[in-house]
């Protein structure tokens, strides 16, 4: 059996409030329990029989915890002065856990099976049948456009003597976007056979993910920074358009690379502009600054752009956001269309031209 590492921010912070609280130490040794069995038994299995899907295992948790870590960093720095609390660390932790655990069985509905699988294990889970509800919820909450719609706002417990109120809508909020910016070359496989099997309807995931060098929240900025290279052979490439952006799709119902990577920067800011409102209880990011590169075969510069997208109407109530940057992007810049990419020796900067936030619609 292999050894469970506790490393991520959250993880430090649940371990130091377990020095000083009996119920943190109780927290801690059933996270412990949970994090060993999930390491040990489920994923691998998720990864050894589901190879072509992005990562879903260990390293995509660890993922969305570092991310959801620096998203609470104020947070975490004194527990005592901000508005997270010990059950909040466990509640948080054990939902990214569990939050994609529902990928062994049916990837459409793998939110719903993580919770199931999930109740099989309960008795050494969660500390009592309330708090796994919650947690049940917040795992809910990671997907879907009326994901957030939760039934509590807040709930209380109160256990062996301490009395916790927790924010379940915001923690689901953090697991969510947390989980939208852990999207990065990290998720894909190394292995040349795990690629070369990767059938084609999936493919396009694999390479947006590849392209993503970095995405971190910059907290004093109030900014996500995201920095995406691709070379012009893979931005050019036409791909079967998945189903959530089918709009996007050519009469042959592809879609290139670059497209591709268009779309999933105004589902980011859509994400932002949905999960902000409720986890900025913990923590502010009003927009993205999103810098593309485009490089020829010997890997010089040939499109470079610098932009900031802000998530029109954060502070709105109600559903899911319907921001547009695809078609602003693209009236902006027409040559940044795949059919009139130069292939190279045309070096181009740009940055700053679409108007602040994209168009909310």
């Amino acid at each position: 059996m292999s050894k469970v590492t506790f490393e991520t921010g959250l993880e430090q912070a649940l371990i130091s409030a377990a020095e000083d609280s009996e119920n943190a130490a109780g927290f801690l040794e059933q996270y412990k329990q949970t994090k060993r069995y999930l390491e040990n038994e489920m994923y691998p299995w998720v990864q050894s029989n589901c190879s072509w899907y992005t990562d879903h295992g260990e390293q995509h948790i660890t993922a969305v915890m570092n991310q959801a870590s620096r998203l609470l960093k104020n947070e975490l720095r004194d527990l005592d002065e901000g508005d997270l609390n010990e059950l909040d660390l466990f509640i948080l932790l054990t939902g990214i856990l569990w939050h994609d655990v529902g990928m062994i069985i049916d990837r459409s509905e793998h939110e719903r099976i993580s919770t199931e699988v999930n109740s099989r294990f309960r008795d050494i889970a969660f500390p009592s049948t309330s708090i796994k509800a919650t947690t049940d919820d917040i795992i809910k909450g990671h997907r879907h456009q009326a994901g957030l719609n939760i039934p509590k706002k807040s709930a209380t417990f109160n256990i062996k003597g301490g009395v916790y109120k927790i924010y379940p809508k915001s923690l689901a909020g953090i697991l969510r976007f947390a989980d939208e910016i852990s999207e990065t070359q990290e998720r894909v496989s190394g292995d040349t056979w795990v690629r070369e099997t990767v059938p084609e309807e999936s493919e396009i995931f694999w390479r947006y993910a590849e392209t993503i060098q970095g995405c971190h929240p910059h907290l004093n900025a109030k900014a996500i920074n995201l920095n995406i290279e691709v070379s012009f052979e893979r931005a050019t490439e036409m791909y079967p358009c998945p189903g959530s952006f089918e709009e996007r799709r050519n009469e042959n119902g592809e879609i290139s690379l670059i497209e591709y990577i268009i779309c999933r920067l105004e589902k980011l800011v859509n994400e932002l502009s949905y999960c902000e409102r409720y986890f900025n209880r913990y923590a502010e990011i009003r927009e993205a600054n999103v810098e593309i590169t485009i490089r020829d075969d010997s890997n010089n510069i040939i499109k470079e752009i610098n932009e900031t997208l802000a998530a029109a109407g954060l502070t709105t109530k109600g559903n899911y956001p319907n921001i547009n940057i695809y078609d602003e992007f693209f009236e902006e810049y027409s040559e940044w269309k795949p059919h009139q990419l130069p292939e190279s020796d045309q070096i181009d900067t740009a940055g700053s031209g679409l108007p602040h936030g994209g168009k909310g619609q």
